[in-house]
């Protein structure tokens, strides 16, 4: 069970020793075989790390990180189709680091063991950090702790908020007993193609699962 984490700036060295192939090539190569996988993103990860309205980063840095972070070889046409903006680079690190690492990591599995991909978009009008889905907003629901985030922020959440925690809980209560997310609250499908299945928490009234729900990015990507 995995998050979708971003491409770290210093990795892992490629070695005979200790790592003789790259994690991703290895995935594919089925050096996980049988390990069912769930893994997914929220949708505004990346604004968790850039303060809106800052002064974005200047363009060929941004190209530089991309490149260094990824295994984008040149990356400036994918860059540069971004808004030069905070928004924009928040939005290149929801992409580029996370969704992208997520369905790589899911596509390379999928041949091997059964995977669950999900996108976590869930907000609320009670506080400011709440307004978007940032990169560690779904913990609390997992883990079932909201009453601990309603404490920190001085707020009463919603009644939709307990409903979706505890179909997360079921989720990963489930997968974790049994190897699958689907439960008696909530059907998931599993992922692969050609419908690309993801369930989206947080979609008003209940959680749904949707076939391919961001194509165009996914087109935009290569992915």
């Amino acid at each position: 069970m995995l998050g979708g984490g971003p491409a770290m700036l210093f990795q892992p060295v490629v070695e005979a020793a200790t790592l003789p192939v790259e994690p991703l090539e290895a995935v594919r190569a089925g050096a996980a075989g049988g390990v069912a996988l769930l893994v997914g993103t929220n949708r505004d990860e990346g604004e968790y790390f850039i303060r809106p309205g800052s002064a974005p980063m200047p363009m060929e840095g941004a190209i530089l990180g991309v490149e260094l972070m990824t295994d984008i070889a040149d990356a400036a046409t994918l860059v540069r189709s971004y808004p030069h903006t905070a928004q924009g680079q928040a939005d290149i690190m929801t992409d580029l680091f996370f969704w992208r690492a997520a369905v790589r990591l899911a596509h390379a599995q999928v041949g091997h063991a059964p995977v669950w991909m999900y996108r976590f978009d869930w907000t609320s009008s009670a506080h400011p950090s709440l307004a978007r889905a940032v990169h560690t907003r779904e913990i609390a629901f997992v883990f079932g702790s909201l009453q601990v985030l309603e404490r920190q922020l001085g707020v009463t959440l919603e009644q939709d908020a307990a409903r979706l925690s505890g179909e997360m809980q079921a989720a990963w209560l489930a997968f974790a007993k049994a190897g699958s997310p689907d439960s008696a609250k909530l059907a998931w499908p599993a992922y692969g193609d050609p419908e690309r299945t993801t369930m989206i928490f947080g979609e008003a009234g209940a959680s749904a699962a949707v076939a391919d729900p961001a194509a165009a990015k996914r087109a935009l990507l290569g992915l």
